[in-house]
């Protein structure tokens, strides 16, 4: 006597259920029930396989709405847009000057001992007015002519000539008459009353002689 097993449900190929039966026989029967099982089962996946290829079966597609793909499809690009916009920062900054402490060797920030002192030197923004103009010099003094070198020692007036005047420089005697020059420099001008004129010549400077008593 042979028992047939029932197999559970097997899915539906165009609406058919496929429920293979086997029959029960012993330990071998079992072997055989497991192997047309696997058969069945890639008998199944085959058919399928033909069914969603030639378009008898079609495979429900998941869809979003049209909030939620634009929200997806943000939160997507939203990284890759953060990134783009940090390598266009990083471009456009131009290169780190770098630290004072660091572009400057220790021993330049170093204050030498000949300025210490300036450092907390007392500053004074008085600014002294300009001096005053300098006086115009004072015009030179006036020429003048040397003292007279001569003495009169005495004179002599013979009858219609001209007057002699006898003078004295030094050693030597000399004797004048009226437009006389003495030395190249002097010249007797004049002998009127008890005066002698002289004219200094290198000036034009005019010297009187006292002639009272000469005679």
């Amino acid at each position: 006597m042979s028992t047939a097993l029932k197999l559970p449900s097997g899915p539906t190929v165009a609406g058919v259920r496929l429920t293979p039966r086997l029959r029960a026989g012993g330990a071998g029967r079992s072997i055989a029930r497991r192997r047309a099982a696997f058969g069945v089962g890639l008998l199944v996946v085959a058919v399928l396989a033909v069914l969603v290829a030639t378009g008898r079966i079609r495979v429900p597609k998941l869809r979003l709405s049209g909030a939620g793909s634009a929200t997806a499809v943000s939160a997507r690009q939203a990284p890759s847009r953060a990134a783009t916009a940090e390598v266009e920062i990083a471009q456009a900054q131009p290169p780190a000057a770098p630290r004072a402490s660091e572009a400057r060797p220790a021993s330049d920030r170093v204050v030498a001992s000949t300025h210490a002192a300036a450092l907390f030197a007392q500053h004074s923004w008085y600014v002294a007015p300009p001096p005053p103009p300098a006086a115009a010099p004072p015009p030179p003094p006036e020429p003048t002519a040397p003292p007279f070198p001569y003495t009169l020692v005495g004179s002599y007036a013979p009858e219609g000539d001209a007057p002699v005047f006898f003078l004295a420089r030094g050693d030597r005697v000399i004797d004048a008459h009226v437009g006389d020059k003495l030395d190249g420099v002097y010249q007797l001008e004049s002998a009127s009353g008890d005066q002698l004129v002289f004219v200094y010549l290198p000036l034009d400077i005019r010297q009187n002689l006292a002639a009272k008593g000469a005679r």
